[in-house]
């Protein structure tokens, strides 16, 4: 994607220093398909051992805090380690960005097995059945820029966000008509949805976030994501007010029923509520949390989980009504009364039992 003489100075660079490589020149399609095209190159067409992936804002270096000054010195202590991990094929490198760290697999070994994935945001298909990988931080990434999507830049970011939602949402669409059992379908389609409730994040449109934003807090297993998206829609909670906050509270407690061993989840919503205010809800979802740490040690917290289930339906009922969302309020009623009728709680009898059998067990 360069537009200015990166090309003929790289061409420059190779031949003035006599190394081997040069430049291979491809028709922009999207990032993974791109960074493919390179990776399927050197696959067949190179006898290199492994593949440094940079972007061109990023730089390979030493870690600051080993001291060695000399480039040849620095090379044989690559070397080095590439050949004592021979076994590895995939190094997963830091990235120091403005005094922010994160990791990534930057440094592969030349094998055919390893693709990207996703037309922006991509990712490498690593999988722990298939590939070793290791933790390299005696070298690290120095991101010296963050590109385009960087504000105060050359180019306004908020027109590559609108971008990556486009193309994202076309992504997703496509995802959708896949059968659920073809490989990283599902976590991809988290990933999809996580990045575009960043860029509308990112763009400060906090209900565009927020709708993407749900689908990674009720499916998600990618703890770090799950963290971040949860912080956010807090703040967006306390932006979009009651009604969002009635919604925000129902996909928790959803969340809570369908896996219950979340109770971090609970625990957030709790600090949440506490700091706007609701602290009759807080209060029940406290409650909630506690009971949910103390399932394991006795049988005997059916009913109080049962009864905290009915308090958080009845709140939802009075938030939906005093706001004057009818529909909610109906549905929030019509479960509060189920509940009451039918005792169909939190946990079944039949939950109640395994538990008690896995608890003799133990």
């Amino acid at each position: 994607g360069s537009t200015d003489d990166t090309a003929m100075l790289v061409q420059r660079f190779v031949k003035q220093h006599k190394l081997r490589g040069g430049i291979y020149f491809s028709k922009f399609v999207d990032f993974a398909t791109n960074r493919n095209i390179v990776i399927r190159h050197i696959n067949n067409f190179t006898k290199a051992s492994h593949i440094l992936l940079l972007d061109a804002d990023e730089r390979f270096n030493l870690r600051s805090s080993i001291d060695i000054k000399n480039n040849d010195d620095k090379k044989d202590l690559l070397y080095s380690i590439l050949y004592d991990k021979s076994d590895i094929d995939v190094f997963n490198l830091p990235i120091e960005m403005n005094g922010i760290s994160w990791c990534n697999p930057k440094l592969i070994k030349n094998i055919k097995s390893l693709r990207y994935k996703m037309p922006v945001h991509e990712y490498l298909n690593v999988s722990d059945d298939k590939h070793r990988s290791f933790y390299f931080n005696t070298f690290q990434i120095d991101n010296v820029n963050n590109g385009p999507r960087k504000r105060g830049g050359d180019i306004d970011p908020v027109i590559v966000l609108n971008k990556d939602v486009e193309i994202l949402i076309k992504h997703l669409e496509h995802l959708n008509t896949l059968d659920g059992s073809v490989p990283d379908v599902a976590f991809e389609k988290l990933r999809t949805n996580f990045y575009i409730g960043k860029s509308y994040e990112d763009q400060a449109d906090y209900i565009g976030m927020y709708t993407y934003y749900n689908y990674v807090l009720m499916h998600s297993q990618w703890d770090q994501e799950l963290f971040h998206v949860s912080r956010y829609s807090y703040f967006a909670e306390r932006l979009l007010g009651i009604t969002h906050t009635c919604n925000y509270v129902d996909n928790m407690l959803n969340l809570y029923l369908n896996r219950p061993h979340r109770y971090e989840a609970l625990e957030d919503i709790f600090a949440y509520l506490n700091s706007v205010g609701a602290y009759t809800l807080a209060l029940t979802i406290g409650r909630l949390y506690v009971i949910g740490q103390e399932y394991q040690q006795s049988s005997d917290v059916l009913f109080v989980r049962n009864k905290a289930y009915i308090d958080v339906l009845h709140l939802l009922f009075e938030m939906s009504y005093k706001t004057g969302n009818m529909g909610d309020a109906k549905r929030y009623n019509d479960m509060y009364r189920d509940a009451c009728v039918s005792g169909k709680f939190l946990i079944t009898e039949e939950d109640r039992d395994r538990i008690e059998s896995i608890l003799k067990q133990d």
